[in-house]
């Protein structure tokens, strides 16, 4: 695809004049080019790749190498051990959040649309694939809309053909800052033009899907266009799309399948056939979710469960008790104040997830939500159930010293995966942008300037500067590499989300779990230290009994108080 638009590219670019400034494409830099694009193709996959390099094995070695420095009765370091047990938890617990939030709902899902299709349907439409049709209602809305307006005394295969080449005159997108039709882009070069509309109309026509033409012809869009991710349809009073150009033409084909299918003519079975879509995606989602929420909530005390039926032992692996394997027991008083620290967590947690959506809650907030539009969940649906995921860690926490670090590293991994992240590489790519702006200007050629980012509003440049932040926070989002037209521009975004990728390993693999673990080994150290000098205290008191004892001095055994039988010989006074 890279060598594809390459041939769209002004030649200007590649002048001898500028070759010096530009980023060489060989070896290492196409390879990374390649892995970040097949990551961004799918935002979950990004995130799962995140989650692995960033979250699981830099915690499974943190919490499995490092642990608190101990010593015996007499006050002598005693040799570390490394402590598997928490180790392997943290492999579990964080490798079951990737599993349950990034790779299971999609099967789920599916599973769902299996066993919910015939009762839905009711015998009607059995040609047509709801399973492995992801089109959400304002997709469906939109097709069915575009399909309509079409003549209906045409053949189906015709107003196919019509719908595709209405669908793509009536879209437009963003690009930078400026806004441009899709139809003026395409119908620059008119042959390549109606070969896109022709081929669409085949893939839907065809007897078999075939997934590699219909990314072919996306590619063919996004060749022609530079736009994917930030559509609108003209009619839309500037509202942008909910899905990008890749899933409108996957939708889009995927449904019209089913009416050419069907061979589909009149217009009430149409608006039937419509209706009962849109009813199978709201039954497989809300399914999908009634299985996957619970499942993430409950992840947390099934793997504290495995850890105690491998160990023997119950409480957090990193407790001192843990440790000198005996089981943690909070007093009434300990119980009280974890429990109160839990609904202040949890609602941080709750709080947070809420500020990484930027939206109002509103029930067309909570339908987009709840709709599955993709293999993977939507960003949207990962916040909902990392939500639940992380609120449960600390649901389930059973010290405060645990509760500590689950509400320290799981909003910290939340705030990174969902916002902190993209805030990282939208701040290199806004220095990138910067820099060839300057060199553009000393040198006199517009041509080296790039744009990575779209820019949803443009502010006057005597804004004030808090505005001008949550304009860029909120209105700003970073090109993806299909709407790159030259090597060097996905080149530099790759940079940009290898600095994401850097920000995620140094802040969520290095800096939060060893942060977190000092603290909790210091604190862990002071518990112990209290324990030891309990027992030494209590050994005291057991020498000083039998001396008194022995001397059959009573008024000495009532002063000596060993630890074991204070409660008794209080309860002897009363």
């Amino acid at each position: 695809m890279i060598d594809k638009i390459s041939v769209s590219v002004d030649k200007k670019q590649y002048s001898p004049k500028h070759s010096s400034s530009q980023p060489s494409f060989k070896g290492l830099g196409d390879v990374a080019i390649k892995l970040v694009q097949a990551c961004e193709k799918e935002p979950m996959v990004n995130v799962s790749v995140l989650d692995l390099s960033t979250a699981i094995f830099p915690r499974t070695i943190v919490e499995t190498v490092v642990v608190p420095e101990q010593k015996d009765e007499n006050g002598n370091k005693k040799k570390k051990q490394l402590n598997f047990f928490a180790g392997f938890e943290a492999l579990r617990r964080e490798g079951s959040g990737l599993l349950v939030n990034c790779i299971l709902p999609s099967f789920i899902v599916m599973g769902a649309a299996k066993l919910l299709q015939k009762p839905l349907l009711k015998g009607k439409f059995q040609s047509a694939d709801f399973v492995h049709n992801w089109s959400n209602t304002e997709a469906l809305k939109k097709i069915s809309n575009f399909y309509s307006a079409t003549d209906a005394s045409a053949s189906v295969d015709k107003r196919i053909e019509q719908t595709f080449r209405d669908m793509l005159n009536n879209l437009e997108g963003l690009d930078g800052s400026k806004v441009n039709s899709f139809e003026n882009l395409l119908s620059a070069d008119k042959s390549s033009y109606e070969e896109i509309i022709t081929r669409l109309k085949n893939l839907t026509t065809a007897k078999d899907f075939d997934k590699k033409e219909l990314k072919a012809v996306y590619e063919k869009i996004a060749e022609k266009t530079h736009i994917t991710e930030n559509i609108r349809f003209k009619n839309d009073n500037g509202k942008y799309f909910s899905n990008n150009l890749q899933s409108l033409c996957d939708d889009t084909v995927k449904t019209l399948r089913g009416i050419y299918k069907e061979n589909i003519t009149d217009p009430s079975k149409l608006s039937e056939y419509f209706k009962k879509a849109g009813k199978m995606v709201n039954a497989k989602s809300l399914a999908g979710l009634a299985v996957i929420l619970p499942l993430a909530i409950y992840m947390q005390p099934i793997n504290r469960w495995i850890t105690w039926k491998l160990s023997g032992r119950k409480g957090a692996p990193m407790s001192a008790d843990f440790q000198n394997k005996q089981d943690a027991v909070l007093s009434k008083e300990d119980k009280a104040k974890l429990v109160k620290q839990k609904f202040i967590s949890i609602g941080s947690m709750i709080g947070v997830s809420m500020l990484s959506i930027m939206k109002m809650p509103s029930l067309g907030m909570l339908r987009d939500i709840v709709q599955f539009k993709g293999i993977f969940p939507s960003m949207d649906q990962a916040r909902l159930i990392s939500t639940a995921t992380f609120a449960s860690r600390m649901g389930a926490s059973e010290d405060a010293n645990e509760l500590r670090e689950a509400t320290i590293r799981d909003i910290a991994t939340f705030a990174s995966f969902y916002f902190l992240g993209d805030y990282a590489a939208k701040a290199i790519a806004s220095g990138i942008e910067s820099y060839y702006d300057n060199k553009a200007v000393r040198k006199g050629d517009d041509s080296l300037r790039v744009t990575l980012l779209n820019r949803h509003k443009v502010l006057d440049k005597d804004t004030n500067i808090l505005k001008k932040f949550w304009n860029w926070v909120k209105h700003t989002s970073l090109k993806s590499s299909d709407e790159l037209a030259t090597h060097s521009g996905k080149l530099l975004r790759t940079y940009c989300q290898l600095g994401n990728l850097a920000f995620s390993l140094l802040s969520l693999g290095l800096f939060i779990p060893l942060y977190t673990r000092t603290q909790t080994n210091k604190k862990e150290q002071a518990k112990l230290a209290k324990l030891n000098a309990a027992k030494k205290e209590a050994a005291g008191g057991r020498t000083s009994y039998s001396a008194a004892f022995g001397q059959g001095n009573l008024a000495a055994l009532s002063e000596i108080k060993p630890p074991a039988f204070e409660a008794f010989l209080n309860s002897q006074r009363k």
